[in-house]
């Protein structure tokens, strides 16, 4: 029982943590966070799941922040194994 709880514990962690980004993506959103929620829609599932991320290169507009939205959602990154920065 223990075994099985340490290994749910463990293929949890890998999931929420894993993060499919090619290299390009990798050195260049190392900094940005979530901060808006999920309101943009997948490429690949259509769901509206995805964030919006932090802009460091953001100028002031009349309109709002203008946020990073990834192509495809984390769960879709993670079952396809592709970056989800990266057009697809």
């Amino acid at each position: 029982m223990l075994l099985y709880v340490i290994l749910l514990f463990y293929i949890i962690f890998i999931i929420m943590w894993q993060d499919y980004r090619c290299e390009i993506h990798l050195e260049k959103y190392k900094d940005n966070y979530v901060i808006s929620p999920g309101r943009y829609k997948c490429k690949l599932c259509k769901k509206g799941r995805l964030n919006g991320y932090s802009n460091p290169d953001h100028c002031s507009n009349p309109f709002g922040y203008l946020y990073l939205v990834p192509a495809i959602c984390d769960k879709c990154s993670i079952d396809k194994c592709l970056c989800k920065w990266c057009d697809v």
